[in-house]
């Protein structure tokens, strides 16, 4: 009977000291796991913060850009860049739509996985893909430049310069 109760301790204590254990790993695990969520969060901080001043500073520098434009143009030559450029936004959000974004995401799971090779052979077919589809548009925009300019823009100044506009989407593409 002595046997079987020193028996039945080294087991209750046994158990205990396991039950220690357990909680202890599971303690480090919590702890771990605010660890990650702390360097998750202080990531996302400092990468919105880094979105946040790049796009400031996009925006400064398109506020300066359209004030020496004005001042080189005058105000006849704002008029018809005003005209044209809602036509090129179009063209090129058709271009473009969506391609990028779509991109951005399967490289980031190919390269996740470490197949960088998918990765790259990814970006070329997109790339391959925008900008053959911004030349496609361009091509329309040059053939029905003098269409836009007199029915649509009402400006047949706008013809030769929708034409030269038409060359800058497969370029846009890139980037």
């Amino acid at each position: 009977i002595q046997y079987n109760m020193c028996t039945r301790y080294r087991i209750s204590l046994i158990c205990i000291f396991n039950e220690i254990k357990h909680r202890r790993n599971k303690s480090e695990k919590k702890h771990n796991g605010n660890q990650f969520f702390k360097s998750c969060c202080s990531t996302l901080v400092k990468g919105t913060l880094i979105l946040t001043a790049t796009g400031i500073v996009s925006r400064l520098i398109g506020f300066f850009y359209r004030i020496f434009l004005a001042g080189q143009l005058g105000g006849e030559g704002m008029g018809i860049y005003q005209l044209i450029f809602p036509i090129y936004a179009i063209c090129h959000s058709i271009g473009i739509s969506g391609i990028q974004t779509a991109l951005s995401k399967l490289c980031a799971e190919h390269t996740a996985k470490n197949d960088y090779r998918g990765a790259r052979q990814l970006l070329f077919i997109g790339l391959a893909l925008a900008v053959g589809i911004s030349i496609l548009i361009g091509l329309c925009v040059i053939n029905l430049s003098d269409f836009y300019s007199i029915h649509v823009l009402q400006e047949p100044r706008c013809s030769k310069l929708l034409r030269i506009l038409a060359l800058a989407l497969p370029f846009s593409a890139i980037h």
